[in-house]
């Protein structure tokens, strides 16, 4: 890789193998988004919980703008993983009622939202979720994977 100019104020980068250009943005969430000065207070405003309307009038941005850097905002923490865990580690095992949205024949009957088993305790309807914990705030969540039977 090597530096290739800039484009909105961003480094661009260029792959002499691939000859593909891009930015540190590049594939991240916030890629797209334009008005970068005002992302730090848009920042300091999910904090303090303000709501869309609040957020919109204090950045002076649309509506709609603030609407879509909160879910963009958002998406960051849930794709970050940490890749090592030191130290002493804890672990735990939750689950989940498997979701079949966006699939178009369902192998069970159609429930509303949230729902609940048909039957107490584990069954093939539940998704194992393992979920490790390192005392320094490293945290991984892994899918357990079953048999489909």
């Amino acid at each position: 890789m090597v530096k290739n100019g800039f484009a909105r104020g961003l480094q661009r980068f260029l792959c002499r193998g691939c000859t593909c250009t891009f930015n540190a943005l590049t594939g991240a969430p916030l890629s797209g988004l334009h008005q970068r000065g005002k992302w730090l207070a848009h920042t300091q405003a999910l904090s303090q919980g303000l709501s869309i309307p609040r957020v919109a009038e204090r950045l002076e941005v649309a509506w709609s703008t603030a609407f879509r850097w909160r879910h963009r905002f958002l998406q960051l923490p849930s794709q970050r993983q940490a890749s090592a865990l030191r130290g002493i580690a804890e672990a735990d095992e939750s689950y989940f009622l498997e979701s079949s949205k966006g699939q178009r024949a369902l192998l069970r009957q159609a429930r509303r939202r949230g729902g609940k088993a048909s039957q107490r305790g584990v069954s093939k309807e539940q998704v194992s979720v393992l979920i490790v914990r390192d005392r320094a705030g490293a945290t991984a969540n892994i899918l357990v994977a079953r048999k489909r039977c």
